[in-house]
C-alpha cells in the first residue's frame, strides 16, 4: 500500500511538471496557465521573466487580487489589450520592458490605482493614447525609453499627478505639442535624450 502511494505521488508530480514544461514555449497567458504554473490568488508576485510569452488574455489576472508585482520582462508580447490588469488594486510594480509591444489599449491599465512603477521600455510602441495613464494617480516612475514614439500630444500624460521620473529617451520624438506635460508638477527627472527634437516650447509644461 505504501509503495502504491509513493508511485501515485510520483506520477502526480511528474504530470504537473509536464504540464508546466508544456507552457515553456509560446505561452498565450490566461488564467488557466497562471493556475497551472502555481500562481494562486494569495501570491503577491508573478514572475514570467523570459518565458516566451506571446500574448495576454484580457482576463488573465482576474481574481488575483493580492498581486503586488508582475514581471513579464524579456518576452514576445505584441499587444496589451483592454482590461488586462483590471481590479488589481494592490499592484505596485508592473514590468513589461524588452518585449515587442506595438499597441497598448487605452483601457489596459484601468483600475491600477496603487501602481508606483510601470516599465514599458525597449518595445516598439509608436503612439500613446490620451487615456492610457488616466487611472494611475499614484504612479511615480514611468519608463518608455527605446520605443518608436514620434509625437507627444497635448495632455498625453494626464492623470499622472504623482509622477516623479519620466524616461522618454531613445525614441523618435520630433514633436511635443503644447501642454503635453500639463499638471506633471511632481516630476523631478525628465529624460528626452536621443530623440529628434530641434526645439522646445515653453508651453509644453503649462
Amino acid at each position: 500500500l505504501l509503495w502504491c502511494l509513493v508511485i501515485s505521488l510520483f506520477f502526480a508530480v511528474f504530470n504537473e511538471a509536464a504540464k508546466i514544461s508544456s507552457y515553456s514555449s509560446d505561452i498565450f497567458l490566461n488564467r488557466s496557465v497562471l493556475l497551472s504554473l502555481g500562481y494562486m490568488e494569495k501570491s503577491s508576485s508573478v514572475s514570467l521573466y523570459n518565458k516566451s510569452v506571446v500574448g495576454i488574455d484580457e482576463l488573465a489576472f482576474n481574481g488575483f487580487f493580492d498581486l503586488e508585482e508582475i514581471d513579464l520582462r524579456l518576452n514576445r508580447i505584441e499587444v496589451i489589450v483592454q482590461y488586462t490588469f483590471t481590479n488589481l488594486k494592490m499592484l505596485d510594480r508592473l514590468l513589461l520592458c524588452e518585449n515587442a509591444i506595438t499597441f497598448v489599449d487605452a483601457k489596459a491599465f484601468d483600475g491600477l490605482t496603487a501602481l508606483k512603477q510601470l516599465d514599458l521600455g525597449n518595445n516598439r510602441i509608436d503612439e500613446l493614447h490620451q487615456d492610457t495613464f488616466k487611472d494611475l494617480a499614484d504612479l511615480e516612475q514611468l519608463n518608455l525609453n527605446t520605443n518608436l514614439i514620434s509625437t507627444l500630444s497635448t495632455n498625453i500624460f494626464h492623470g499622472l499627478t504623482s509622477l516623479r521620473t519620466l524616461n522618454l529617451s531613445n525614441n523618435r520624438i520630433a514633436t511635443i505639442e503644447p501642454y503635453a506635460f500639463y499638471l506633471l508638477n511632481n516630476v523631478q527627472q525628465l529624460n528626452l535624450a536621443q530623440n529628434q527634437l530641434v526645439s522646445l516650447s515653453y508651453f509644453i509644461f503649462h
